[in-house]
């Protein structure tokens, strides 16, 4: 059998207080991590929908006189946005019309049509569809995946710093 530990009680109060001290740090720091994490995700949401709604209005005039050339180079300015990984104008009849793709990545497949002014989401991205509309006419559907990594990095971050502080 183990032997009792016979410390004092001077160092069995503070036993108990680095414990409690460490485990109320690490119930607090989850929970701010968890809440802050979310809030994020929820802005990442929000910047892609936002960033979907100028595009669509960019390149509707596109799509309504078929003019791919343009509808290109508007998709080709998501160069600038890290975080955008595939953006695609599809036609009616759900055949791309135009597409920007970060390098090394394969083009999307779905396996029905679109869930217009709808979204999709998992772990490494959010995708989202909209209408493109020319008043009561649907022209086609905009199509956007908005890459997630950004809130990884930022765990890792907040791990990482938890690990240092503790």
């Amino acid at each position: 059998m183990l032997q009792r530990c016979r410390l004092s009680i001077k160092w069995k109060l503070a036993i108990a207080t680095t414990v409690s001290s460490l485990l109320a740090l690490l119930i607090a720091s989850a929970g701010m991590i968890l809440y802050d994490l979310a809030a994020y995700r929820r802005a990442e949401m929000s910047e892609a929908f936002t960033l979907a709604r100028m595009l669509a209005s960019n390149v509707t005039p596109a799509v309504t006189f078929g003019d791919e050339k343009a509808c290109t180079e508007v998709l080709a300015s998501l160069r600038m946005h890290e975080q955008v990984i595939i953006a695609a104008v599809y036609d009616r009849s759900a055949k791309v019309f135009a597409c920007y793709m970060r390098e090394g990545t394969p083009p999307p497949k779905f396996s029905s049509g679109f869930p217009a002014g709808q979204y999709t989401q998992n772990t490494h991205y959010i995708e989202v569809f909209l209408p493109l509309n020319d008043r009561d006419t649907q022209l086609g559907t905009l199509y956007l995946r908005y890459d997630l990594q950004k809130v990884w990095t930022r765990l890792h971050g907040y791990l990482r710093s938890l690990g240092i502080l503790l």
